[in-house]
């Protein structure tokens, strides 16, 4: 059971990070006002990146709040790396 949650785990990590490139990285988020958790044990998923297949380019997604699977969870933000062929945005994911 527990090879099959960590090969779930790791196929859900792999569709994340999807492969495609920008040439030029999206300028950075406003910054934003985190409100209030809306109750105990939630956490608060900064604000990412969505590749949108149609128009070609990345577009950002809200922040908002999460209650973890797990308590022990921590939640590590997504971010930007640049490869040889553009910028491409790693999707946020849980640590566990």
């Amino acid at each position: 059971m527990k090879l099959i949650r960590q090969y779930i785990l790791v196929t859900l990590l792999l569709s994340g990070c999807s492969s495609a490139v920008v040439m030029e990285r999206p300028t950075d988020q406003q910054i934003a006002v985190i409100p209030a958790a809306p109750g105990a044990g939630f956490v608060w998923v900064n604000d990412s990146w969505t590749y949108s297949r149609s128009a070609h380019a990345y577009t950002p997604s809200r922040g908002h709040w999460v209650k973890p699977r797990k308590s022990s969870a921590v939640w590590v933000d997504g971010y930007w790396i640049q490869t040889r062929r553009g910028w491409k945005y790693i999707n946020g994911h849980w640590r566990h």
